[in-house]
């Protein structure tokens, strides 16, 4: 997976590019890359030409000077826009939130202004991941750690927080992610200063 620099990257390059917002051209990728054999051994390799290097390369890309590197990019990237799609899969919209917690709209729009629901946008929509929604209510703790954050970090910086077990949180010297660390109760002192670090 890319690191978070390289997210960055790629997201400046696809913004000057000119193709649309960064995640609905990595969906777009990761919707025309799905079903592609990316092991099959007659796959030609992507050879960018000059111009396509000079510009990766001027939006802080790495990894370009060659086509192995070109082909190694290009599956990163593709490993991100998979990411991104599933990460959009398993999510709902903004109806559908104020379902699942069983509260009005404006509510949800409420919460959401007041960083204690988290949501992305994409192709104009909200998307709200499940994992914050525990038994018909939200992740304890959310809003804390979501504050933390300073409102500018990748949707799937999140996602891989929340769902990420982290040295730093255990039970019963069990690493733990953020997720089981909030719903056992654990102080989100800890996860605002890790998240702080996005």
């Amino acid at each position: 997976m890319l690191s978070l620099i390289d997210i960055a990257s790629a997201q400046r390059i696809i913004e000057e590019s000119g193709l649309g917002s960064p995640e609905s051209v990595l969906i777009g990728i990761a919707r025309s890359l799905v079903n592609r054999p990316f092991n099959a051994p007659d796959r030609a390799v992507a050879v960018l030409s000059n111009d396509e290097r000079d510009f990766l390369l001027a939006g802080g890309a790495v990894g370009v000077n060659s086509s192995v590197d070109s082909e190694l990019m290009l599956n990163h990237l593709a490993d991100v826009a998979i990411e991104m799609e599933a990460l959009r899969r398993r999510s709902v919209l903004f109806a559908d939130a104020a379902k699942l917690l069983q509260v009005s709209k404006p509510r949800i729009s409420q919460m959401t202004a007041q960083q204690a629901l988290y949501c992305f946008r994409l192709d104009d929509l909200a998307y709200y991941p499940l994992w914050q929604f525990i038994d018909g209510k939200i992740l304890p703790g959310m809003k804390a750690v979501l504050l933390g954050t300073g409102g500018d970090v990748h949707p799937l910086s999140i996602h891989r927080f929340f769902n990420t077990e982290l040295a730093e949180l255990s039970l019963e010297d069990v690493p733990v992610t953020p997720i089981q660390w909030l719903k056992n109760g654990g102080n989100t002192d800890i996860l605002t200063q890790l998240v702080a670090q996005l």
